[in-house]
């Protein structure tokens, strides 16, 4: 590729017409989304907290965010049933990583 044809690829519209799989609510607490944010370019001005866990309502849009300093089978599981005290999911969809799955969670 030439460098003119890759500002071309840079420059050009973003597309906007694509399909998208549908995320089908019924009400509050009824499916919930979880994964894990890396910010351990930023570990000096966190305090030593690598990572956060964001979890959201899909219905209501509502967001949880827990700053973690490790991703330990104990920490993870730990700071999820912090928020599953106050609320609780029927479905919780989560990515393959192996935070996630594990004996403790």
């Amino acid at each position: 590729m030439s460098k003119r044809d890759i500002a071309i690829e840079l420059h050009k519209p973003a597309r906007k017409n694509y399909t998208r799989r549908r995320v089908n609510v019924y009400g509050k607490n009824d499916l919930w989304q979880a994964d894990l944010v890396e910010m351990i370019p930023y570990l000096k001005q966190n305090k030593g907290y690598k990572y956060i866990l964001c979890v959201i309502d899909c219905f209501t849009k509502f967001a949880w965010a827990i700053a973690l300093k490790s991703i330990t089978a104990k920490e993870v599981p730990s700071a999820m049933s912090k928020i599953l005290l106050k609320r609780a999911p029927k479905l919780l969809q989560l990515d393959n990583g192996k935070e996630f799955y594990n004996k403790t969670f």
